[in-house]
């Protein structure tokens, strides 16, 4: 059993040594760092725990429990962080306030007591404090998970108001860790069920399992982790369904709004600022003139669209108009995606299918 949580403690130290020596850190990255050090000494300890090196280091008997509680605030907290969202360390406090609470109880039970005292009582007590954690534990999950789905899916939207190619920020690799921890706790909980009513499975091979489990998401989550770039350092823009609600203090009405939209579909349409890949709201807002937040207001109040839809759409338009002219024949459909300013293949058919009904090829064939 030690030597999973061998790997667990070789991984996290690796990752927090790489993390901890990346130029240009961000906030994500030092909480990620923090929590690659926790996972560091959970692991330490329960592979203490769990071999021959027990009885040597019994003073730490009953330590690694707590730490249960503190990976889904830490999963929390870096979410947070990478979606622009930091909360202050006030309130991280209050979020780690569980895991504290049953930290202390932990050394008050057990440090103050002699090392077979300790064994005894540990031994004796474990069933229930686990049955404690399990419920802190799923009282956590049911808490944190829904609440950082609606934090990815707010930041998808934040993402497409500003910008028009969201492929390599979009944090589906986030949203896939955050799935799979989710379904990972599921499974554990069912497994736990299996063990402890039909006793079916051992709790050495639930172990493993989870241990496996989580060495994996720590490297999948620390490669992109790594690669992850802060893109909301320096501005941001507040997230509201209500149109109205979210524009009122941009100081334009929606008369003035009306006529800055028709310049703006001239401007579009003349200056073909969408053939950059790369185009941003802020770009865009200063080509044209007008302040990012009223640019924001002028393109969802009169095309009824966010940024990313309404660039995406003049990039369509554009690679219709190439496709369906014959000079444009020798051109494959990738070149012409490019050329009409997207910057992914996958993305570029996916919105044209979108749009009408079949691929750009099929588009191509049926002219």
């Amino acid at each position: 059993m030690e030597v999973f949580f061998f790997i667990g403690i070789v991984i996290s130290f690796l990752l927090s040594v790489l993390v901890f020596s990346k130029k240009n850190k961000h906030q994500a990255d030092a909480i990620f760092g923090v929590w690659q050090l926790v996972f560091l000494i959970h692991f330490t300890l329960l592979y203490i725990r769990f071999s021959d090196h027990g009885e040597v280091f019994s003073f730490l008997t009953g330590l690694d429990t707590p730490f249960v509680l503190v990976h889904i605030p830490l999963i929390f907290f870096y979410t947070s962080a990478v979606t622009g969202n930091s909360l202050p360390n006030s309130k991280k406090m209050l979020h780690l306030l569980p895991f504290g609470i049953v930290f202390l109880m932990s050394v008050l039970s057990f440090v103050v007591y002699e090392a077979d005292d300790k064994l005894k009582l540990y031994n004796d007590q474990l069933g229930r404090e686990y049955a404690i954690l399990d419920i802190l534990f799923v009282v956590q999950a049911i808490a944190y998970f829904p609440f950082l789905f609606k934090s990815l899916k707010r930041y998808s939207i934040k993402i497409k108001n500003q910008f028009s190619n969201v492929d390599d920020i979009n944090l589906r690799w986030l949203q896939r860790i955050i799935m799979g921890a989710a379904m990972a706790f599921c499974i554990n909980i069912i497994l736990i069920f299996l063990v402890k009513r039909l006793d079916i499975l051992s709790v050495e091979f639930i172990g493993k399992l989870t241990v496996l489990i989580v060495c994996g998401f720590q490297v999948y989550l620390g490669y992109y982790g790594l690669k992850y770039t802060a893109i909301f350092s320096e501005f941001s823009i507040s997230i509201s369904n209500d149109v109205k609600t979210k524009y009122d203090k941009t100081g334009i009405n929606s008369t003035t709004t009306k006529e800055k939209f028709k310049e703006l579909l001239f401007f579009m349409g003349k200056e073909k600022p969408y053939l950059n890949a790369e185009l941003t709201l802020h770009q865009l807002a200063d080509e044209f003139g007008v302040t990012y937040n009223h640019l924001s207001q002028i393109i969802n109040e009169n095309s009824q669209k966010n940024f990313y839809s309404f660039i995406n759409q003049y990039r369509l338009n554009e690679s219709i108009r190439l496709l369906q002219d014959e000079k444009n024949n020798k051109y494959t459909i990738l070149a012409i995606a490019y050329e009409s300013g997207f910057k992914s293949k996958s993305v570029f058919n996916t919105l044209f299918k979108k749009e009408k009904g079949i691929t750009p090829s099929e588009f191509r064939k049926a002219l």
